[in-house]
């Protein structure tokens, strides 16, 4: 019995052995991951050059400056020739999206200060909605009647008056 006890040792003894030995002698193998792949390199456009903003602003107050859009005598009804003039201030304000613009209504010096200053105000507000039809935003543009006040030719004769007949634009700046 001693013997079988012993030979039981020796074999549990020399089994442990050979599994410590055997971990011993093995590499640890680690599985990296496989590379990731580098993408190929994207072509970068060229970021594109600021607008001379001055330039591009001082062009818009000119177009405004020659803007004069004239209407006949107790109307605010506009001519084609003024549709024109918005559709070249409309294409401006769309390629410069913040700029902003004032319509100013004015009327001859015929009639009452609140009639005139009623018919300046729906001058400019048919000036508006003309721009805002073409896409332009009604945040851009703000509207004012001057009535009689301002007139550009201070004579009292049809002439005069048919110039004074008018809307003007202004810039309110923004780019």
């Amino acid at each position: 019995m001693n013997t079988i006890r012993i030979s039981r040792s020796c074999f549990v003894f020399l089994a442990a052995a050979g599994l410590a030995g055997s971990c011993a002698k093995r590499p640890e193998v680690v599985a990296e991951p496989p590379p990731k792949p580098v993408p190929a390199p994207v072509a970068q456009p060229e970021p594109p050059k600021p607008p001379d903003t001055g330039t591009e602003l001082r062009d818009f107050q000119a177009l405004l400056g020659r803007t004069v859009l004239h209407f006949d005598f107790d109307e605010a009804v506009l001519k084609p020739d003024d549709q024109h003039q918005l559709q070249n201030v409309a294409a401006t304000m769309r390629s410069t999206a913040k700029t902003k613009i004032r319509i100013e209504g004015n009327c001859d010096e015929r009639g009452t200060e609140e009639y005139n200053m009623a018919l300046g105000y729906r001058r400019a507000a048919v000036a508006k909605k003309y721009l805002s039809d073409l896409g332009i935003d009604d945040t851009r543009v703000e509207t004012i009647s001057y009535g009689f006040n301002k007139p550009v030719d201070p004579r009292h004769n049809e002439e005069a008056w048919a110039a004074n007949r008018r809307d003007d634009l202004a810039s309110l700046g923004g780019q």
